[in-house]
């Protein structure tokens, strides 16, 4: 197997400029998306479950002076338990971590389900949501949508396109693969791969999203699962039944779940390209046969295969820095909705800048190196030409720095 990162590669096309901007774009955004993660970790928790002595639950918010007493302490409590739990998952080697990301998966099924099926059942139900607890209607709401809810508007539309590239560039839709792809499956199966994870990935979006707006509205909470405390069930009751409880707690704490199976991955992924970039790298070559895993497909055993090896101790040690610099940075800012614009704006130029200039460096490298001779010579056995337009890159490179200009246009205007 041909095991490089994509710095690496954008290097061996575009030379060390382009390697170094990828480089930067990437770990900026990656390193404020685990920065996210931790903060959103400790606020998830601190606002549904207090610790005697430290803090009742509590919103962190909220202003000081209108924060309980003791809710910062809780709210460090618990992204001090998230650093350790990050520790010790991301010094796992990716196929240690199967079992962990296979209940993630299911847990993300079950959750997002149960928050796209009670939402729908809540717009027919007698409840209203306030923004803060669940009233009984006085007057019949059954059908009736939020106010304020429109299928298309362009208001904020910077900020829906960075938490877009956050979502779709941070493990939430990329398959994870634990071991690099055959030759022959990367042939036949991987454009089939990384489409059924993007479309299922869009219509669960899509779904949960136009659900939860059409019911809650402008009383939409960030995150969105908390608006799911004290959660009522679907028929007027002057106690939480048993079943909704249960679903209450479940969608409530499922961001924990989610970004403390997510947050290993990505920890590993920037710290694996930090340590690319600034590295040097042991490169040894076998040939097929002589590999463990030797590749059935191929019946050239004299075929050599190039494989990087880094120190262990550098792994190590990036890793530690990758997750104790997040856990500090949450400790110091966790506006949550700030820090994931900010990451998914540097996300749009790394994760779909970066594929283009590799596409658009390594055809021209190509094409210098047979004179201009066939227009085609880039093209391998998986290429589609309907994917390999120009236009596309015009289009995707085009959109992505537009956004990210824009995003830092309405943070300044929502924050200065």
């Amino acid at each position: 197997t041909n095991e490089y990162q994509l710095s690496e590669v954008i290097g061996m096309f575009g030379g060390k400029w382009w390697k170094l901007g990828y480089d930067v774009f990437y770990g900026i955004s990656t390193l404020i998306a685990l920065w996210s993660y931790s903060a959103l970790f400790g606020v998830s928790l601190a606002r549904n479950i207090g610790i005697p002595g430290i803090a009742d639950a509590c919103d962190m918010s909220l202003d000081t002076e209108d924060r309980a007493e003791g809710c910062r302490g809780l709210y460090s409590l618990y992204v001090s338990i998230f650093w350790i739990w990050t520790l010790i998952v991301s010094l796992m080697d990716f196929t240690e971590q199967q079992g962990i990301q296979i209940f993630a998966t299911g847990a993300r099924i079950a959750i997002i389900s149960l928050m796209i099926f009670t939402s729908i059942g809540l717009i027919y139900s007698s409840w209203f949501y306030d923004g803060e607890t669940y009233q009984a209607s006085t007057i019949d709401l059954s059908g009736s949508y939020a106010q304020g809810t429109l299928a298309w508007k362009w208001s904020g539309m910077a900020y829906m396109i960075a938490v877009s590239a956050f979502a779709y560039g941070n493990q939430y839709c990329v398959t994870d693969i634990i071991q690099p792809l055959s030759q022959q499956d990367r042939n036949t199966k991987q454009h089939k791969l990384w489409a059924y994870s993007v479309g299922i990935c869009a219509i669960v979006y899509i779904s949960c999203g136009v659900a939860i707006s059409l019911y809650y509205g402008d009383n939409t909470e960030s995150p969105c699962t908390l608006a799911w405390r004290g959660f009522m069930g679907f028929t007027y009751t002057d106690e939480q039944p048993i079943w909704a409880l249960i679903i209450s707690w479940f969608i409530v704490l499922f961001p924990a779940i989610d970004i403390g199976s997510a947050y290993p991955l990505n920890a590993v992924t920037l710290a694996n390209t930090i340590e690319a970039a600034i590295m040097p790298e042991n490169i040894t070559h076998a040939s097929i046969s002589e590999m463990d895993d030797g590749n059935d497909n191929n019946d050239n055993d004299n075929v050599f295969n190039r494989i990087c090896n880094y120190d262990k101790r550098y792994s190590i040690l990036f890793r530690v820095l990758v997750c104790t610099s997040t856990a500090i940075l949450a400790l110091i800012e966790w506006n949550f909705d700030l820090i994931l614009a900010i990451s998914g704006a540097f996300g749009l130029l790394a994760v779909y800048g970066g594929p283009c200039i590799l596409e658009w460096k390594s055809k021209q490298m190509m094409m210098e190196i047979t004179n201009y001779q066939d227009v085609n010579i880039a093209n391998t056995p998986i290429t589609k030409s309907w994917s390999s337009h120009r236009s596309w890159l015009i289009i995707i490179c085009g959109t992505a720095l537009i956004a990210f200009i824009a995003v830092f246009v309405d943070i300044i205007q929502t924050y200065a």
